[in-house]
This record gives C-alpha cells, sequence and structure tokens, in this order.
C-alpha cells in the first residue's frame, strides 16, 4: 500500500484557504475476508482526489449577529478497482454560516454532487439548514 498526500492551509484578514490532495495505490493481494465471506482475490485499488475550500469570515458588531462566513469547496475524486470501470465523481459546496451571541450558529448549504464518468447519475443534491447551539 503506497499513500500520498499533501495539505495546505492559509489565514488572513478572516480569509481562509483550505485545499488537499491525495494519491493511493494498493497492490492485489491474495485471499480477502470480510462480512460477506471469503474470496480467493483481493483486486488492486488505485484512488486520486483532492478538494479546494474558500471562505471569508466578515465580523459584524450588530446586536446578536457576531459574523457572517459565505464560503465553498470543489471536490474531486477519482478511483478503480482493477478490472473495474474507474468512477469520477465531483462535488461542489456552497454555504452560509451566522455566528449569532456566543453560542449560536445558523448554516444554510447546498450540495450538488455529479457523476463525471463510470456510475450512472443519481438524484443525490443536498440541501439543508442547521442551528447549532455551542456550550
Amino acid at each position: 500500500q503506497r499513500a500520498v498526500g499533501a495539505d495546505l492551509r492559509v489565514a488572513c484578514a478572516g480569509l481562509y484557504l483550505n485545499a488537499e490532495a491525495v494519491k493511493v495505490d494498493e497492490d492485489g493481494g491474495g485471499p480477502k475476508t470480510n462480512d460477506s465471506g471469503t474470496f480467493m482475490f483481493a483486486s488492486a485499488f488505485h484512488g486520486r482526489g483532492f478538494y479546494g475550500q474558500l471562505a471569508y469570515a466578515l465580523a459584524v458588531d450588530a446586536g446578536p449577529l457576531h459574523k457572517i462566513t459565505p464560503y465553498g469547496r470543489y471536490e474531486m475524486r477519482h478511483a478503480w478497482f482493477d478490472g473495474f470501470t474507474p468512477i469520477t465523481v465531483d462535488r461542489i459546496t456552497a454555504g452560509l454560516r451566522i455566528d449569532l451571541w456566543e453560542s449560536v450558529i445558523v448554516k444554510a448549504e447546498i450540495l450538488i454532487n455529479r457523476e463525471l464518468s463510470g456510475a450512472p447519475n443519481v438524484a443525490n443534491n443536498v440541501q439543508t439548514t442547521s442551528v447549532v447551539y455551542s456550550w
């Protein structure tokens, strides 16, 4: 098994950039046992992926409103087992985080999942909102 990765984290004046890239290669092996039983051969596996996220935290002093943070993220993954069709997918995320008082966070987010190759398109996008109380 071989795995290589790199991370980047930059924060400056309320602007945040996070990024990561990963490459994984696992050689094929002998018998493989899992919950479904024992199989005679474990196929080699390969994966490549990365993501980048950009956010801007705007400090606000307006009563309970302390901070507004819009953010976006893009990620892509390409993986395959030897002898099987490679699959490439990506995800696009856009969101807004609002910090109220010292302990309340309100978030709204949309996640767009796309099957780019090797897999059928699936209606699996997500829209969500949440309220978090932290103490």
